[in-house]
């Protein structure tokens, strides 16, 4: 596995709002250790969990809290009790959906539907066992890796607090030739290569419509917000009702 890459202070370094879904229990009491500190993890703390386990959500954990201005994989953002029967992370993917998570980190917020220039950065959840389970939402940012693929980067400052260049290496650029037809961005480049496709946009349709207006609709407005040489993928009508369906505005840089 490739080295922990810090990211964020002197060395720079991927859709509805927040749901509390029914039959989820209200947050429990944070339990005190021996020295009176809270033994569960609160919002706004940073995790340095390992960067394998969060290659996706529905796990369990003992996490470790660290200064944000060490180096950490994780911000939480929610914490609440896990369901007490049947599948305990059946409604998780609604407490930690990718708009309330990138709310409450501060990145990535639509302006009329749009966000400009988006940074790479997820939603991951995971379980902390105990008397009274605990489902834990956060974010994680993820940047180029070695192989090409993204990968967890590291952080040592607050998403809200990123630099200039740290937030550069979490913007979504990929290789690619002027011709291709679908430009996959979960594989990564430099910001700063060329040639390379670039996400300069991303479209948050249900600020735009209620229900699905038609590919011919949807693509006439992605242009008009785009501009008429980007390239545009646009949400099925199956894909409409499964999650915040979106648009990425793809610039090609010769």
């Amino acid at each position: 596995m490739a080295p922990r890459r810090p990211i964020g202070h002197a060395f720079a370094i991927w859709a509805g709002m927040s749901v509390v879904a029914a039959g989820m229990l209200t947050a429990p009491p944070a339990a005190a250790d021996e020295d009176g500190a809270s033994s569960l993890p609160t919002v706004g703390q940073c995790l340095d969990l390992p960067v394998e386990d969060l290659q996706a959500s529905g796990f369990y954990a003992e996490p470790v809290v660290v200064e944000c201005t060490r180096p950490h994989t994780f911000e939480v953002t929610r914490v609440e009790g896990l369901a007490e029967s049947g599948d305990p992370f059946a409604y998780a993917a609604q407490s930690c959906s990718t708009l309330g998570v990138w709310n409450e980190v501060g990145v990535n917020r639509p302006v009329a539907g749009v966000v400009r220039d988006p940074l790479s950065v997820e939603p991951r959840f995971f379980g902390i066992q105990g008397p009274t389970p605990v489902l834990v939402c956060g974010a994680i940012a993820l940047t180029m890796g070695q192989t090409g693929e993204r990968e967890v980067a590291v952080l040592t400052r607050s998403m809200a607090e990123l630099t200039a260049r740290s937030r550069a290496d979490l913007r979504y650029c990929s290789p690619g030739a002027r011709g291709r037809k679908v430009v996959d961005v979960a594989v990564a480049t430099s910001c700063g290569a060329r040639p390379r496709w670039q996400v300069d946009a991303l479209i948050v349709w249900t600020a735009f419509y209620d229900s699905y207006p038609g590919r011919t609709e949807l693509r006439a407005r992605a242009q008009r917000v785009c501009g008429p040489q980007a390239r545009v993928l646009l949400p099925t009508r199956a894909d409409w009702g499964a999650a915040p369906a979106t648009t990425w505005c793809l610039t090609w840089y010769p």
